[in-house]
């Protein structure tokens, strides 16, 4: 439209074929100042230029389609004289629209004409009553900023979706056109960056946390636990302040004890998952049974698995076992000589002479005989507190160990089911040490004490295999002090719950919602509730983690998504 307001009257009566001068008896048109602009134009023969015309809009999905390139272009048409390539390349993005070229193209040029194409826009909305959230255009929106919105990586922990979220709804309030034709354009476009980081910020880790519902992320270590049939309580699972937080709720009544039940079962899962790898060496379970009834379960399954197999075996002395002995009886330091030369007493008593009687060969009935004296004699003597008689229990244990590995050299036909039942016996060595231990209630060892005997076990030189986290049953003792915690719960006792009981009751009489809530809070420490909370807090079917990344990566578009419609709606 043609700005006439800087016009006198004398020239505007000029551009109309009339003069000011000399009387006039009839007006030809009414006073020049009387004239609305578009009266002077169509004087003029001149047509406005139409606003809010539908006829000129696009529609809704190419509008938003188009927003993230426009506001581009509008923010590189203001960009410094300096910055005239960047100027050029965002420029670029609208070629040709309604005039505009790449290149000379002012800000306000381009705000106005912005402005002119949302008014058209609008009009067009209005009169196909179109009203309230424009769903198309946001469609259009979100399709646009599709592929930069892509590229964000997926957040690995709710840290990163809360940095994304940010991060993400800045670059879309960026990519958000201002049209009301440029006045304070950049507190706009800063209250745009705010609304859409606004969503970003609840978006990234509202879409976290239901990515966790989807496919839970269970900590590897509680992984491994539950694989072995243990399972711990939801607050172990968790892991982290919900285990805090549930720690803290064993002192409530009633509920605390339910919680102290349920986190002893899972101490009890630990001692059956110990008994079972210890019997899954000669391919068998445990009963089930636990404490010393389970423990001599799997000492009774395992000698029954060697008894059977002994008649076919035989021990024939190499020089081997010599050496081995000999080294056994001879590093004992600081052990007087009569000492040492009990123990080769006893060496040649149970072994040499038995040796010359049968041609120098063991059968196996003699040799589980001579491992049966072995055994007793060097437990004996490592429970003696004088320290030259304990080293050389510690040495004849060292001499019944190369005895066994000759005994295998000797049956290479039975080597691989001789060394499943060896290794079974020495995971049994150290359940029978947990569970033996100060504090072991009934045979039932803790986390804490099992993983003591698995440090104690190890034979390597200073606790090298320990040290290294590879000592026989650490992979189990370590995952259930890791999860579990170190000690065996006190069980709740009857006076405890029935004190507990009325405590719940009393402030029932003050709220009856409040033994209501215990109860509710009470059902994942019951027997089947654990099992049931264990499984909803860990197991999805295999479709759930396409579907939990898409839920990480589609929340934080949508959650803008949302805030610009909120703003929509609140305008």
């Amino acid at each position: 439209m043609t700005d006439l307001s800087g016009l006198s009257d004398d020239e505007l009566l000029r551009m109309l074929g009339q003069q000011q001068a000399g009387p006039r008896t009839a007006p030809v048109a009414p006073p020049v100042a009387e004239m609305a602009d578009e009266q002077i134009l169509a004087a003029l023969g001149i047509a406005p230029a139409p606003v809010g015309d539908p006829s000129k809009a696009s529609s809704g999905f190419a509008q938003g389609l188009m927003d993230p390139a426009v506001a581009a272009t509008q923010i590189g048409a203001r960009l410094p004289s300096n910055m005239e390539g960047m100027n050029a390349f965002t420029m670029g993005f609208m070629p040709g629209m309604d005039g505009v070229g790449p290149m000379g193209v002012s800000s306000a040029e381009f705000d106005q004409q912005l402005k002119q194409d949302e008014a058209n826009y609008q009009a067009r909305r209005k009169v196909e009553g179109d009203e309230g959230i424009d769903w198309d255009r946001l469609g259009g929106q979100v399709a646009g900023t599709a592929p930069l919105m892509a590229m964000a990586p997926v957040p690995a922990t709710i840290g990163q979706a809360t940095g994304i979220g940010i991060g993400t709804g800045a670059l879309s309030g960026l990519l958000s056109p201002v049209t009301n034709g440029g006045e304070d354009f950049w507190k706009e476009k800063g209250k745009q960056v705010g609304i859409n980081v606004a969503g970003g910020l609840v978006g990234g880790p509202l879409a976290y946390g239901a990515s966790r519902v989807v496919q839970p992320q269970t900590d590897k270590v509680v992984k491994a636990l539950m694989e072995r049939g243990i399972t711990p309580t939801p607050g172990q699972i968790l892991r982290g302040g919900w285990q805090r937080a549930e720690e803290k709720l064993t002192s409530v009544p009633v509920l605390g004890d339910l919680i102290k039940n349920s986190q002893r079962r899972a101490v009890q899962d630990l001692n059956r998952a110990a008994y079972d790898s210890a019997l899954d060496n000669i391919g068998t379970k445990a009963s089930g049974a636990v404490g010393r009834e389970g423990v001599e379960e799997v000492k009774r399954t395992i000698q029954g698995a060697y008894d059977k197999l002994l008649p076919k075996l035989k021990l024939v002395p190499d020089d081997q076992l010599l050496s081995e002995v000999e080294s056994a009886l001879g590093r004992a330091a600081m052990v007087p000589d009569a000492v040492k030369q009990q123990a080769r007493d006893f060496f040649e008593q149970q072994v040499t002479n038995r040796l010359r009687e049968t041609g120098g060969v063991i059968d196996g009935n003699t040799f589980k005989g001579i491992e049966s004296e072995f055994a007793r004699v060097a437990s004996k003597m490592k429970a003696d507190p004088r320290y030259d008689v304990n080293r050389m229990g510690e040495a004849l244990d060292d001499v019944l160990g190369a005895l066994r590995q000759n005994l295998d050299r000797s049956n290479p036909e039975f080597a691989g089911e001789l060394a499943k039942i060896n290794r079974a016996w020495a995971e049994y060595a150290r359940i029978r040490d947990a569970a033996g231990r100060t504090g072991a209630t009934d045979g039932v060892f803790s986390p804490a004490q099992l993983q003591a005997a698995v440090r104690a076990g190890d034979k390597s030189k200073g606790k090298d295999a320990f040290a290294r986290g590879t000592a026989l049953g650490q992979d189990l003792s370590d995952a259930a002090v890791d999860v579990l915690g170190q000690a065996y719960p006190d069980s709740g006792t009857p006076g405890r719950i029935f004190a507990g009981a009325l405590g719940a009751g009393g402030l029932g009489m003050v709220n009856p919602l409040i033994p209501m809530g215990v109860g509710a809070a009470a059902l994942p420490y019951t027997s089947v509730g654990q099992r049931l909370a264990a499984a909803l807090l860990t197991q999805r079917p295999s479709v759930a983690g396409p579907v939990a990344e898409g839920v990480r990566r589609g929340g934080v578009p949508a959650s803008v998504a949302i805030a610009q419609m909120l703003a929509q709606s609140n305008q």
